[in-house]
């Protein structure tokens, strides 16, 4: 009995071993990946954007917003967060299709602007993408806020 005992304690050992060194490698390539979208989005005033993003912090990610004569370049990302929105069913499927940001950037060469933003990828060609982008100024005052499906474009899960 201790000898069947040792045995099953050492196959549970060794599977827990693999399991556990195996996950990091499973994992990577949704931590590694990169969100990139471009498009048009908005009713009232045509808004475009382009942006490309690791969904953790401490990459080189990139954001522009062009609205009127307003244009936001995104500095740097201060939190990002992707989830699996249960009601979207991207084609082909993605681990992750809704990605939530914020950042701080510059609104016409002047810093300190911030952007929040909520992009969803609904499958492949973007008819059926989602987004919204919210700009504040440095006086907290919202200098533009869109959301809808977008008219152009396409944003891709990573």
């Amino acid at each position: 009995m201790k000898r069947l005992f040792a045995v099953v304690l050492v196959a549970f050992l060794i599977v827990a071993t693999v399991l556990i060194t195996a996950a990091p490698a499973l994992a990577a390539p949704y931590e590694t990946g990169i969100w990139t979208g471009r498009g048009t989005v908005g009713s009232s005033v045509n808004v475009t954007f382009s942006f490309r993003s690791h969904h953790s912090l401490g990459y080189e990610d990139s954001m522009k917003v062009a609205w009127g004569h307003y244009r936001f370049q995104l500095t740097q990302l201060t939190y990002v967060e992707v989830v699996d929105d249960p009601t979207i069913s991207p084609e082909p499927p993605a681990v992750n299709d809704t990605m939530h940001g914020i950042g701080v950037g510059e609104c016409n060469g002047v810093a300190g602007c911030q952007v929040e933003f909520i992009f969803t990828d609904a499958g492949q060609g973007g008819q059926s993408d989602w987004a919204w982008i919210k700009i504040t100024d440095l006086s907290a005052d919202t200098v533009l806020e869109t959301s809808g499906f977008l008219a152009k474009g396409n944003i891709r899960a990573g």
